[in-house]
């Protein structure tokens, strides 16, 4: 790559979560997981997701995805934040939201990733401590959402 010129990025993953958990269970063995990774020179845009098939991959998706989601919310004060961004996710990827609905949980990580966001950016902010205080916080908030739609 030279430097000085942008370059754009496209990468697709096959069998990420298999190799993922592979790594996990058994890290000498070879990888089954396959990458393709391109480059090439063009300015800066958006990032763009064009097709995500796995749950497993959505919370890598929608973590980056969430870097720029939840400074719009910083004006909502901070109990009804969490539920703000649970909304705006839940619009902004219907089908992962109706799969949760359908009680489909492989799908709750990528929800999950927006909320850990949002833990991230209100770290020192103690009305937030209820996100970092209970383990079991984001999934509970997740829940109570669903429910209430």
């Amino acid at each position: 790559m030279t430097p000085g010129i942008t370059y754009r990025v496209r990468f697709v993953v096959i069998d990420g979560e298999t190799g993922s958990r592979q790594f996990r269970d058994d890290p000498q063995a070879p990888p089954s997981e396959l990458y393709l990774i391109q480059f090439w020179p063009q300015p800066a845009s958006p990032a763009v997701v064009l097709k995500n098939e796995s749950p497993w991959a959505q919370y890598w998706v929608y973590g980056a995805l969430a870097e720029t989601i939840v400074p719009t919310l910083s004006g909502v004060p901070a109990p009804e934040r969490a539920t703000a961004l649970i909304d705006l996710v839940f619009e902004a990827h219907p089908g992962t939201a109706r799969r949760l609905r359908e009680g489909d949980e492989r799908y709750l990580p990528g929800i999950i990733a927006y909320l850990q966001q949002l833990k991230i950016q209100t770290h020192h902010d103690p009305e937030f401590s209820y996100l970092r205080d209970d383990p079991h916080a984001l999934e509970q908030l997740v829940a109570q959402r669903l429910a209430s739609k």
